[in-house]
């Protein structure tokens, strides 16, 4: 992530206030919304939390040369991303259903438990929590387990630098609080009478974008590490007579790593099939059906395939399709029930007419 960069220019410039350090904050923020635009919106309650912050606690920065800085870094961050967004938003602008964008799904958020539980898939900690109870085993594919290391750390670091830590914990809260999402989540269990406040903002448009409400955990990391690192800073001048203080560090960043270690580490084969390799080989042009069909698995593979053979696809996946990208699978019958249903039609006599789309 770009962010640590942008906020610690930031700092840099509340402090010294120079255009070159301006500059480069606009650059770090150009940078995560051209990495990707989820991340430029989840990114800015942090920045925007830190900015805040700053200039509500420190009276000597709220300076006219300050505020010109911070004008440039917003006008220098949006020509930096003009080239790459100025098409996603006139498309946005000019397409039929701009709505459409705008996914209403409901996807749930982090369970609370799930901070301080470990995955099953970590490695070190696979055969004490697959001996707890099942409500209380994690296997997602994604791990919101923070860390019992990196907690102590935290803990440690937020009551041995009060003063320093206060925005962090701040900006941590946040990011803890709508990572839990629309729901409130305890040992796998769902508890819908418990106010959550990401209802009130899972209809604005922007954090619609953004879907997944876990996703706030990604941030929510920042603010731990920082308080993680003030707590090792705390151990490291509280024993600097005793222990060696780049030794200290070496330690509790191995226990910091070890205690998320994913082993075996699931991956995915990238072959292409050889059936696909000569596919590339035949003359003519037409389309491909590929089955199973499935927008969110196998079409994937598909698409990598496609890479080899070059030949046009009837699917594919994209996290937000058009209402126009399956116009040519609900042109037929036999073709809409193998999109939604996997379905081959048998009932359907001549299958060659359905599929004559295809060649055309």
């Amino acid at each position: 992530m770009w962010l640590p960069l942008a906020i610690l220019f930031m700092q840099r410039t509340f402090e010294q206030k120079r255009v070159r350090d301006a500059l480069l904050t606009a650059l770090f923020l150009a940078l995560t919304g051209i990495g990707r635009w989820q991340l430029l919106i989840l990114a800015g309650f942090a920045f925007g939390i830190y900015f805040v912050y700053m200039l509500a606690t420190h009276r000597e920065y709220r300076t006219r040369r300050l505020f010109l800085l911070c004008g440039l870094i917003g006008v220098v961050a949006l020509l930096l991303m003009a080239p790459l967004g100025w098409p996603l938003i006139a498309d946005q602008l000019f397409r039929n259903y701009p709505e459409d964008v705008f996914v209403k799904e409901y996807y749930q958020g982090s369970d609370l438990l799930g901070w301080f539980i470990p995955n099953v898939n970590i490695w070190p900690w696979r055969w004490v929590v697959r001996q707890l109870p099942q409500p209380i085993q994690f296997y997602f594919d994604r791990v919101d387990f923070i860390g019992h290391v990196t907690l102590i750390l935290a803990v440690l670091g937020a009551r041995k630098l009060r003063g320093r830590s206060l925005v962090w914990l701040l900006m941590a809260a946040f990011y803890a609080i709508f990572a839990l999402g629309t729901d409130f989540r305890f040992a796998n269990a769902i508890y819908e009478q418990v106010p959550m406040p990401y209802r009130l903002i899972e209809n604005i448009s922007l954090i619609s974008i953004i879907r997944y409400p876990h996703r706030f955990n990604a941030f929510l990391s920042l603010p731990v590490a920082l308080l993680a690192g003030y707590g090792a800073l705390a151990l490291r001048e509280r024993w600097s007579a005793r222990v060696n203080g780049t030794l200290l560090v070496s330690v509790l960043a191995l226990l910091v790593v070890g205690e998320h270690w994913l082993y075996p580490y699931r991956i995915a084969p990238i072959d292409v099939p050889q059936w696909h390799r000569q596919l590339a080989q035949e003359p003519g042009e037409f389309g491909l059906l590929e089955l199973p069909m499935d927008h969110r698995g196998w079409d994937k593979d598909y698409m990598r395939y496609q890479m080899v053979h070059q030949k046009p696809l009837a699917q594919g996946h994209i996290s937000r399709p058009t209402r126009e990208a399956y116009a040519l699978l609900q042109s037929t019958r036999y073709l809409s029930l193998l999109q939604e249903e996997n379905l081959m039609g048998e009932d359907i006599g001549d299958v060659t007419h359905e599929l004559k789309v295809l060649a055309d």
